[in-house]
């Protein structure tokens, strides 16, 4: 008998609580690969304060 679990991609763990490895973890199209400066500023500024409540999160229209 054919053992077909060996062709069948594992599961990565991604770790929900860091949103910039959550989106690196993304099957993404070839228009979003990789994030924007401000993007990954913004991400790892939420990542330290995810404990805290009513997070406001502003961006210029284009930002991303």
């Amino acid at each position: 008998m054919i053992d077909f679990s060996k062709l069948v991609e594992k599961k990565r763990v991604v770790d929900v609580s860091d949103p910039i490895r959550l989106f690196d973890s993304l099957d993404r199209q070839a228009s979003h690969t990789t994030l924007r400066p401000l993007q990954h500023e913004v991400l790892d500024e939420i990542r330290k304060r995810r404990n805290e409540r009513d997070i406001i999160l502003k961006m210029s229209t284009g930002a991303g």
